[in-house]
């Protein structure tokens, strides 16, 4: 131990110098490092989770938000609405399921010409 200190002391200089060149280096490194967080990273590439995963990409274009409709003659029944309250307050209790906009739960609809514009919760 003694030895390494010794050695430390009589070379500090040096030591120094190679410290400050190589500290040079990796500050002109730093913007050509890349970082990757998604979730395709962290994750083996025959995962079968990961291929379920990229077929819902290539399906829906995104992995944000999912849209599920329905079709039906009037969907503003009785039945109807409370086949989708139904529908939403299960969708809510997935783990997975971050927010859930329905027609029973939406508060301000806005309608343009011939649709919905935008809903509001």
């Amino acid at each position: 131990m003694e030895k390494i200190a010794q050695f430390i002391l009589q070379k500090r200089w040096l030591l120094l110098g190679i410290i400050f060149l190589l500290t040079i280096f990796f500050l002109f490194m730093i913007p050509r490092t890349k970082t990757e967080h998604s979730v395709e990273s962290f994750v083996l590439k025959n995962d079968p989770d990961l291929i379920f995963f990229e077929e819902f990409k290539k399906e829906f274009g995104t992995d944000e938000f999912f849209v599920l409709a329905f079709k039906d003659e009037n969907i503003f029944t009785n039945e109807i609405l409370e086949k989708i309250k139904a529908l939403t307050e299960k969708l809510e209790t997935i783990e997975e399921v971050r927010d859930v906009i329905s027609l029973t739960d939406t508060t301000d609809i806005q309608g343009e010409q011939d649709n919905f514009g935008s809903f509001s919760n």
